[in-house]
């Protein structure tokens, strides 16, 4: 009986694990808070909340940076999604987006 046993909890275990799945980086959306707009940097950010998921140049020569993640499980999920605005010079503007779900 004890082998069964183990081998179901082996079983259980695998499953448990294989449907585990995280999609981008995960990162500490509450890390954000570090930053100051108009002294923050983008190296700055990169530091405090790891290598962004995307990064876009808008028109007027500011940037976008944004950390995105999703983690799924058998019994639940969370994720965030941070947006952060810098101006021409590299030095923060504002956080234009926080979401954090589950958690």
């Amino acid at each position: 009986m004890g082998i069964r046993t183990s081998a179901i909890g082996a079983v259980i275990i695998s499953v448990a694990t294989a449907g585990c799945m995280t999609i981008g980086t995960k990162f500490e959306p509450s890390r954000v808070d570090m930053l100051r707009p108009g002294e923050s940097t983008i190296n700055d950010a990169i530091l405090v909340l790891g290598k962004p998921t995307s990064t876009s140049t808008l028109a007027n020569g500011s940037t976008l940076l944004q950390w995105q993640y999703s983690q799924g499980t058998l019994i639940g999920g969370n994720g965030a999604h941070v947006a952060v605005l810098f101006d021409s010079r590299s030095r923060m503007v504002r956080v234009t987006h926080r979401t954090i779900i589950g958690g």
